[in-house]
C-alpha cells in the first residue's frame, strides 16, 4: 500500500487547508463553525474512503472487466459513505442551531479536492510495474 502512504496525507491536508480558511473568510461566528466542522469532517471521511478505494480496487494484477467492476465498487462505496456523512452532519448541526449550508459547501470542496487525489492513487495503483 505504497500510494496510501503517499496520498493520505496529502488528503487530510485538504481538508485543513480548507478548515483554515473558516480564520480567513469573513463569516459570523455560526457560519465559521459549520465550515470548520465540515472541512474537518470531510478530511475524516475522505481517508476513510482512500483506504476503502485502494483496499476494493484489488491487486494492480486484475486487468479488464474485473478491474472496471472493481473500481467502480469501490466509488459506489465511497459516494455513499460522503452522502451519508453529509447528511447526518447537516442534520446534525441543523438541530444544533448553525448553519448546514457552509458545512455542505466545505465538505464538497474538500470532497472535490479529494477526488483528485484518489483517482491519482487509483491509476498509479494500476500502473504500477512490478519487476
Amino acid at each position: 500500500m505504497k500510494s496510501l502512504t503517499t496520498t493520505l496525507p496529502l488528503t487530510i491536508a485538504i481538508g485543513g487547508a480548507v478548515a483554515a480558511l473558516s480564520l480567513v473568510l469573513p463569516f459570523e461566528a455560526a457560519s465559521k463553525t459549520s465550515w470548520l466542522i465540515g472541512a474537518l469532517i470531510a478530511a475524516f471521511t475522505g481517508a476513510i474512503v482512500l483506504a476503502l478505494k485502494l483496499m476494493l480496487a484489488g491487486p494492480a494484477s486484475i486487468k479488464g472487466t474485473a478491474a472496471m467492476k472493481a473500481v467502480l465498487t469501490a466509488q459506489m462505496l465511497s459516494l455513499f459513505v460522503r452522502i451519508i456523512a453529509v447528511g447526518v452532519g447537516a442534520f446534525a448541526l441543523k438541530n444544533a442551531e448553525l448553519s448546514p449550508i457552509m458545512f455542505v459547501f466545505s465538505f464538497a470542496l474538500v470532497s472535490m479536492g479529494q477526488q483528485f487525489v484518489e483517482a491519482k492513487s487509483l491509476l498509479a495503483r494500476k500502473t504500477e510495474v512490478t519487476s
